[in-house]
């Protein structure tokens, strides 16, 4: 044969060779993809503490500046003060215009107002912790729990999935 035909047939099959052994390299090592098949998310039950802030509606105390009250106090102190002296001194005499005084503003209001106020609630809501995956991934279905809900497919990369990273702690899976 001649020397220059097999040089060249020699330089083709190297080339042949080389891209092959590429294109070989390159498939082994490009990522593939495994089919999402279904997402569910999981959920647990939190305890959360609210502040619920509305109007109530509230009785009014009478105050000493109501004249209906003031002027039930001065009757009262009278009327005491004469109950004291009729029990010849056994009762100090404050102590009857005390009780009388307090007799007239027991059990009465001088009518209702809204108040803003607000009171600490408990609620427990539902908080999704991550999602159980379920894929495909060359003929077999496989399932994985991941923080965030995947798209509809994942990475594999040598055989195993590509996953994202988990979330710093105290973050939810979803807000």
């Amino acid at each position: 044969m001649d020397r220059p035909l097999l040089a060249g047939a020699l330089r083709v099959a190297i080339a042949l060779a080389t891209v092959a052994t590429v294109a070989a390299y390159l498939v082994a090592t490009s990522p593939r993809f495994a089919q999402v098949v279904s997402v569910e998310p999981v959920t647990r039950p939190v305890t959360a503490t609210v502040l619920d802030c509305s109007d109530i509606r509230a009785a009014r105390a009478r105050t000493a500046k109501d004249p209906v009250l003031a002027k039930g106090i001065a009757i009262g102190g009278m009327v005491g003060g004469l109950i004291a002296q009729g029990a010849a001194g056994r009762l100090p005499a404050g102590l009857g215009a005390t009780r009388a005084a307090a007799r007239p503003a027991v059990g009465r209001d001088a009518g209702t107002e809204e108040q803003p106020g607000c009171r600490t609630v408990r609620r427990v809501e539902n908080r999704i912790i991550g999602y159980d995956v379920r894929y495909r991934f060359e003929g077999r279905l496989g399932e994985v729990r991941m923080q965030r809900p995947p798209a509809s497919r994942i990475p594999v990369m040598d055989g195993k999935l590509v996953l994202p990273p988990p979330l710093p702690e105290g973050e939810p899976g979803e807000a």
